[in-house]
């Protein structure tokens, strides 16, 4: 099954009607999508999340910050070895926190202040709102789409605590003629807390030049009598997000030579509650100032994504 394009809603300004927007989106794709299957092969694909105009804030925000800050970019590293190996994976990535906004943030103050000097308003402008797009699309995946997951999804699965269940975003980047990133999963063991895996594509590739997400069915979702379930493959899409079980086999195809732009995405991971916890324990751990998170991120850094 192929999902390739897909329509254009009106966009509603970034405000608490895009907040709605998204809670709607989420509910629906963890009650019809995630859930919706018995058989571990649950996912959902969220078309224009955010809408037009702010995607493209976006979208805009995380080019300047690859143009910007380029020496940040790594070679994706694999779990087995701890170390980059282009013949199967081919991305470039930055991991991004609070903190790398701030950074961020002092990037495109700089940038707008010298386009001021130069009296380019427009591009000062631009410079200056790019911060601001960046960090609230992170504080989207990592706060508003969390609650919403976690609400969503109970009482068949319970997500972690707020301080303690989503993972730093990972900004991903692939060139064209360069690999993909072959079949693997994200959680490996029942030790490993990656419970959804989140993509959230930066701009459109058009299917014909490859770059797509393709998920497999888990080995009780085949049939051999009946053929089974038919892997899913995903083409990126601006403003689409994907949304999947992070225990399912999946793989990113190579993106051609002939692909007239990169590939950019921004993963990130909701994880698993991996103790026995209650409502109770939820609220006290949202008061927490998160300073025991910095264990779990470098934890979260050495495996597959």
């Amino acid at each position: 099954h192929d999902h390739d394009g897909g329509g254009d809603d009106e966009d509603d300004g970034m405000s608490s009607s895009i907040v709605r927007r998204v809670q709607n989106k989420v509910r629906a794709a963890a009650s019809h999508g995630l859930l919706s299957s018995n058989d571990g092969f649950g996912y959902a694909v969220v078309d224009d999340l955010l809408g037009k105009e702010h995607s493209a804030l976006v979208q805009d925000s995380f080019q300047f910050l690859a143009r910007s800050q380029q020496s940040r970019f790594q070679s994706g590293l694999l779990e087995a070895s701890g170390s980059s190996d282009t013949r199967v994976r081919g991305d470039r990535i930055m991991w991004l926190d609070g903190l790398d906004m701030v950074t961020h943030g002092d990037a495109a103050a700089a940038a707008a202040a010298s386009a001021s000097a130069a009296g380019d308003d427009a591009a000062a402008g631009a410079a200056d709102g790019s911060a601001a797009a960046a960090s609230e699309m992170t504080q989207l995946m990592q706060h508003t789409i969390y609650h919403t997951l976690r609400d969503g999804l109970r009482p068949r699965v319970q997500l972690a605590s707020p301080n303690f269940a989503v993972t730093d975003a990972m900004f991903a980047v692939y060139t064209p003629g360069e690999m993909g990133f072959v079949t693997h999963v994200d959680k490996a063991d029942d030790t490993d807390p990656r419970c959804v895996s989140a993509v959230y594509y930066l701009n459109t590739v058009d299917a014909k030049y490859g770059g797509k997400l393709v998920l497999h069915p888990p080995p009780q979702a085949r049939d051999d009598v009946d053929g089974g379930r038919e892997a899913i493959r995903i083409s990126p899409k601006s403003d689409r997000l994907v949304l999947f079980w992070s225990a399912m086999s999946h793989e990113v195809t190579p993106l051609s030579l002939e692909s007239p732009s990169d590939r950019r995405a921004l993963s990130f991971w909701y994880l698993e509650d991996m103790n026995t916890t209650n409502d109770a324990d939820d609220d006290a751990d949202d008061d927490h100032d998160g300073s025991l998170f910095s264990p779990l991120r470098e934890f979260i850094k050495e495996l597959p994504s």
